[in-house]
């Protein structure tokens, strides 16, 4: 799959080691800039940490300390062109957090295989925000 020619840099944030270390992975093979955290609190800290601004936030919506919702939210109040991808196991949550945003708000539910979420990020970058 060849995703945009493009640097992208991805903020992946995921309270299971066992879905974010694959996915940080294979992102990093693919040639995206990765920073990753466990949590939303985390991922603020790293971003805030790398100083640059983040293209994608691919983040999983039930967490721990700052769920995805409000780390969106935290995070386009610094960088509102942000796209975001959310990962949950509840499809029923996803209308709700689609809803806000269609053009630059995705989500995919788990579990998924990688091509699947390679995809849906390709989409999500590709898309036209305004």
């Amino acid at each position: 799959m060849v995703l945009s020619e493009q640097p992208t840099t991805v903020l992946v944030v995921e309270d299971e080691d066992g879905v974010r270390v694959p996915i940080v992975r294979a992102l990093r093979r693919r040639g995206f800039t990765v920073l990753e955290a466990e949590h939303g609190a985390e991922a603020l800290e790293r971003y805030r940490e790398h100083g640059l601004p983040i293209d994608l936030l691919l983040t999983d919506v039930m967490m721990p300390h700052l769920n995805g919702r409000e780390l969106a939210r935290e995070l386009r109040d610094e960088l509102p062109e942000l796209r975001v991808l959310y990962m949950t196991g509840f499809s029923d949550q996803a209308i709700d957090l689609f809803v806000n945003d269609p053009a630059t708000t995705a989500f995919i539910e788990k579990p998924f295989p990688m091509t699947r979420l390679l995809a849906a990020l390709q989409d999500l970058i590709e898309r036209d925000g305004a």
